[in-house]
């Protein structure tokens, strides 16, 4: 990608009228999700006077919608006393930018591929904090093209809110924008005492998928270095997107069923015993063959906890584990089996689960215990590729790194078929044969 992306302006946006100073709780699974998530929104518009205004119209109305989301304007900051984070609705304001690119979007070429400077479409601050309380939970710039085409990119804090509620924030900025919505009407539920930890902590289930932080200071591991990446990749390893149409995600699925042992299955189910299967294979060491397959399957509970508050924003997402099959094992298994265990760890995603984890890592920094295994992420189950602006929906959403190796990310593949995009890394020498090995 070779075209010069001139940033002409970075604002620090406040919400416009006065909103609550105030300190919200942040759950224990909230602590364990320090870090932010990097989205492109591309729009290829053919005629440059309609969008000579866009960054204005997406600046006004996040302006507007930051009145309901002030908690957005705000801050992270550590609680030392506490050992944990927590955060300061201070208005410190999110940051915003305005830029150009001096070729057509369709000369950037395929910005789902992973490519770091896909990072030229997105904002940081122009100097990395010192302190975590100076870091913008959310960043947005808005790219325009010569064509008319434009890219939104978006920068946000995973502490303070899943793909779900990451979602409806994106869409109030979009409606608004489109003029189908007066944030003033909006009804948020910020408290998070839904996933409060027992007193004393009483988790009932047993843990292994879990670790604890070593005991050092909460500054140490809540470092502001997590959000000001760096513009090269992980090294060592190869991030690549992989495209799966719905007749490959129906091919996958009556192979799960061929043998009769599981009598439903779905395309995520499929896919995702499909990569897990194929990532072990590709990382397979005669050496640790005897080594857990971790798999982690990120589901959203919030129809699963009871009295659940109407309107909440937050994360409410769990990590649900297998945890019992080694890498061998899986090696060998058919899809059905490995279906099965997807399945498996989809019903543990419960409330008990996600109250024995809230009480298992009160006072542990305790985290899921993920290298060398795999968490799945379905956002293709989210609206992301109906994000309207006013200038119809993006012709693709990006993952604009995604550089955690241990991280799969689906989403749609905005083409209204079914199909998905799945982003993931490997190591070099290991990514072509899990290329083959994903090939359906």
């Amino acid at each position: 990608m070779g075209q010069h992306v001139f940033v002409e302006e970075v604002s620090v946006l406040k919400p416009p009228i006065s909103t609550p100073c105030t300190t919200l709780f942040l759950h224990n699974l909230e602590q364990q999700l320090f870090f932010p998530v990097e989205m492109l929104f591309s729009y290829k518009v053919d005629s440059p006077g309609s969008t000579r205004n866009v960054a204005h119209v997406v600046r006004d109305a996040l302006q507007q919608v930051l009145v309901p989301y002030y908690f957005v304007a705000g801050r992270i900051r550590v609680n030392e006393e506490q050992g944990r984070v927590e955060l300061d609705c201070n208005g410190a304001g999110v940051l915003f930018a305005s830029a150009s690119c001096s070729s057509t979007i369709r000369d950037a070429g395929d910005l789902r591929m992973p490519n770091p400077s896909a990072r030229n479409f997105l904002v940081f601050p122009t100097e990395m904090p010192t302190e975590i309380c100076d870091v913008p939970l959310v960043t947005i710039q808005v790219t325009r093209f010569i064509c008319g085409g434009f890219i939104v990119g978006i920068l946000a804090s995973h502490a303070i809110f899943d793909g779900t509620a990451g979602c409806e924030f994106y869409d109030a900025i979009a409606r608004t924008a489109r003029g189908d919505l007066n944030p003033a009407t909006m009804t948020l539920n910020l408290d998070r005492s839904v996933f409060r930890s027992s007193n004393p902590p009483r988790p009932t289930l047993d843990h292994p998928e879990l670790v604890s932080m070593p005991d050092v200071p909460a500054k140490l591991i809540f470092s502001p270095a997590h959000y000001h990446p760096s513009k090269s990749l992980l090294p060592g390893f190869s991030f690549k997107l992989f495209s799966f149409t719905p007749a490959m995600l129906d091919s996958l699925k009556k192979k799960a069923l061929s043998d009769g042992t599981i009598a439903r299955c779905s395309s995520f189910e499929a896919l995702t015993a499909h990569i897990w299967q194929a990532r072990a294979k590709a990382s397979h060491d005669s050496h640790a063959t005897t080594k857990v397959a971790n798999l982690f399957v990120v589901v959203n509970v919030r129809h699963k906890v009871k009295n659940f508050p109407k309107d909440f924003v937050g994360n409410a997402v769990v990590a649900a584990p297998s945890c019992d099959t080694t890498v061998e094992d899986l090696c060998n298994a058919t899809l059905s089996l490995c279906v099965r265990k997807v399945q498996a760890a989809i019903r543990r995603g419960t409330e008990e689960y996600v109250r024995s984890v809230m009480d298992w890592c009160e006072g542990r920094h305790g985290f899921i215990d993920l290298p060398g295994g795999m968490i799945i992420t379905p956002w293709s189950k989210l609206a992301f590729h109906k994000l309207d602006f006013g200038w119809g929906n993006p012709d693709y959403v990006t993952s604009a790194v995604h550089d955690r190796k241990e991280y799969v990310v689906l989403l749609s593949n905005c083409m209204g078929d079914g199909g998905l995009d799945v982003f993931m890394g490997m190591e070099f020498e290991k990514m072509a044969k899990l290329e083959d090995f994903l090939t359906v």
